[in-house]
């Protein structure tokens, strides 16, 4: 999985196992350079692309997402419209999620984005939050796209539909479909001839009834009202899939449990919904990283410092349950106190075939005898060669 980041302003490509996807400076879903929209390859790399038909490539890429309110209309559309902010960006790339971060102020509110492509899961995930820096009444979201999954053989209609909060587009020659939802949102068909829904009304008041022709599809969100101050998120999803029923259920599948890392554990619970290896209960790897969890780091591992000596065991601590013990430690002269291997002894015992048997006299009796030593017979064989030399 690779990304790449053009500029801090100037919008990215995300790429995964079977997903590229355009993300403009405004936040819309094509690049800047108006070449990537949303492409979908089923098999990956191991098939043609695009000449085998197997990516839903937008003819004239069209994404829009908008904001509004009693007193603001923001439309953000790339390549073609016109955009209403301009966020800086950053990214984050775990190797299981890819993730670019949003931001604008404006003098209403603060807006941040949030677009997510896990590596190995045919959806993206769309968050944005705001918050007002003034009362705000009557805030409505909404996103919409014109999918062309045909276009490489020259068709450029789509069977569209909308049911509840999933509105979906497939191709009536490759099957390919795209499916959009947003939890507790209203989908729409939007007509070509109605500028594709480019406004949160336009969606709400769009059609549920299926068509064919070269339609886009939308979903909008009635966010309500917010005070200085306040914040509100809205997720969008967006499924990719070889059927309708396939997009549809990965889309709505993911919108519910916000799981981006498909570690069986959503953001609310996951201290790092990025990283599949993280999550309530995963076993501590000495990494650097909370595996597990619980606000600490590398806790119980080769990394970490358990006795608060300064040392651990990757430093060379060869017992990490006793601060008293490190390399480098003077130590009490019992044990390898200073973890060079060596045990550091006690006090000096005599070799027994150079020190024979020695009796102390009795401590009030005054001096100690002079023990009985007895010679080696290495020192005795010496001595005797140089006795017969004195001769």
């Amino acid at each position: 999985m690779t990304l790449l980041l053009i500029g801090p302003a100037l919008g990215a490509t995300l790429v995964s196992d079977t997903l590229a996807v355009g993300v403009n400076s405004d936040g819309s879903l094509v690049n800047d350079s108006g070449t990537v929209g949303l492409l979908y390859d089923p098999d990956g790399g191991s098939g043609p692309v695009p000449l085998g038909g197997d990516l839903i490539t937008p003819g004239r890429p069209f994404e829009v997402w908008a904001f509004s309110s009693d007193a603001r209309l923001i439309v953000n559309s790339a390549p073609d419209g016109t955009s209403g902010l301009v966020l800086e960006w950053t990214s984050t790339d775990s190797g299981h999620v890819q993730t670019l971060w949003g931001h604008a102020e404006t003098e209403e509110m603060t807006v941040e984005i949030e677009v997510d492509l896990p590596a190995k899961s045919e959806v993206v995930w769309l968050t944005l939050r705001f918050t007002a820096h003034q009362d705000l009444s009557g805030i409505m979201v909404s996103r919409s796209i014109d999918t062309d999954p045909d276009e490489m053989f020259g068709f450029y209609e789509t069977t569209n539909g909308a049911s509840g909060s999933v509105a979906w587009s497939h191709g009536s020659l490759s099957g390919k479909a795209l499916a959009l939802t947003s939890p507790d949102g209203h989908a729409a068909v939007c007509p070509s001839s109605e500028d594709w829904c480019s406004t949160p009304m336009e969606v709400f008041t769009g059609s549920t009834e299926e068509t064919m022709a070269d339609d886009a599809i939308g979903v909008a969100v009635a966010v309500g009202d917010l005070g200085a101050g306040e914040s509100a998120e809205v997720v969008f999803v967006y499924g990719l899939g070889q059927t309708v029923s396939e997009a549809t259920t990965r889309a709505e599948e993911a919108a519910v449990s916000d799981d981006r890392d498909s570690d069986g554990h959503p953001s609310s619970s996951d201290c790092d919904d990025r990283d599949p290896l993280a999550f309530p209960g995963a076993t501590e790897d000495p990494d650097g990283l909370d595996n597990d969890c619980d606000d600490q780091v590398d806790e119980d591992t080769t990394a970490s410092d358990d006795d608060g000596d300064g040392w651990s065991e990757a430093q060379g601590d060869c017992d990490d349950q006793d601060a008293t013990v490190f390399p480098g430690a003077e130590g009490d002269g019992q044990g390898d106190d200073d973890c060079d291997g060596a045990d550091d002894g006690g006090a000096w015992e005599e070799s027994s075939d150079l020190v024979g048997n020695t009796e102390e006299e009795n401590v009030s009796g005054g001096c100690s005898q002079v023990p009985d030593r007895t010679m080696s017979p290495l020192l005795a064989l010496i001595a005797l060669v140089t006795t017969r030399r004195r001769r």
